[in-house]
């Protein structure tokens, strides 16, 4: 089956949201919000890790809103590293809500993607008190973070939890994902999805597995550097074919040129051409679905 490749854009092009436009609105920022009651915890940091940074549009409302999800191998990472990017993003219109979750070795898998559940279904609730539209809220994630979101996005078990159907999400952005962890876990620590052959097979986000689960008219947006290693460039290209095979018919990947695993993700904030093709992904299907109704609550 045809992938629709975008072959990467001169900036130009993507004008409307050129740096320099992104950079005429301002931005509120909200710090360490808790998107997630912690009772009678023991360990000081696993609450700590469970906050989210919000970046709002000062100039806008009824926004769509990214949920930013931080790589690291789920051993590592912060949100204290995508301070630019969520200020870029909001400076578009787009609001950003960037996460932390707890890491491995202190918890292993499905903990890292009941957080991202916890955060978004916070976001969802949450969002219109600071003038966002609840009912357009998108998630993006890099490397680690890119795998947590597909996962969020193709299992509807996690936000099932907090009352909410797949369809909740607006759209998806994995950045240099990983898929099959299967292939993955043998080579990363036990730690994280243990040591069972089964069990790795049921964490991996192949579609044609959570595919009887997922929301098919979910607009994907797939992202790989072209330095990217060979192991991940074939599990996306896979990946794409395979979510196009179960029904997903709003797929679209980008190969990125002269980027690298880190590169891609952290040119992001210096308003790239990749920041370019992830604020047009989700502000013309923001247009094309309209406000639904939008209403916000007073406390804005």
């Amino acid at each position: 089956m045809a992938i629709n490749l975008l072959r990467l854009l001169p900036s130009i092009c993507l004008g409307l949201y050129s740096s320099a436009v992104l950079a005429q609105q301002d931005v509120r920022s909200i710090k360490d919000v808790n998107y997630m009651k912690v009772v009678n915890s023991s360990n000081a940091k696993e609450v700590d890790r469970r906050r989210l940074d919000l970046y709002i549009p000062s100039k806008t409302k009824c926004f769509p809103t990214l949920l930013s999800v931080h790589g690291g191998g789920l051993r590592k990472g912060d949100k204290s590293e995508d301070v630019k990017k969520g200020k870029l993003f909001a400076a578009s219109g787009i609001a950003a809500a960037v996460i932390n979750y707890r890491l491995s070795p202190q918890v292993s898998h499905p903990a890292h993607v009941e957080d991202v559940a916890a955060a978004f279904a916070w976001t969802k609730n949450n969002i219109s008190s600071y003038g966002g539209d609840p009912g357009l809220i998108y998630i993006i994630g890099h490397s680690a973070g890119a795998y947590l979101i597909t996962l969020l996005a193709l299992n509807g078990d996690y936000l099932a939890k907090h009352d909410l159907k797949l369809n909740a999400i607006s759209g998806a952005i994995p950045v240099s994902a990983f898929h099959d962890v299967d292939l993955v876990a043998p080579n990363r620590p036990k730690d994280v999805w243990g040591e069972d052959p089964k069990f790795w097979k049921s964490a991996s986000t192949t579609p044609q597995f959570w595919g009887r689960t997922s929301s098919p008219k979910m607009p994907w947006l797939a992202i790989i550097a072209d330095g990217d290693e060979e192991w991940r460039r074939d599990q996306k290209y896979r990946f794409v074919v395979n979510l196009k095979d179960v029904g997903f018919d709003n797929v679209s990947l980008i190969d990125i040129k002269n980027r690298d695993h880190n590169s891609i993700w952290d040119k992001i904030s210096d308003g790239d051409e990749v920041s370019s093709h992830i604020i047009n992904f989700v502000s013309k299907h923001a247009l094309s679905v309209g406000d639904g109704g939008c209403k916000l609550k007073n406390n804005i």
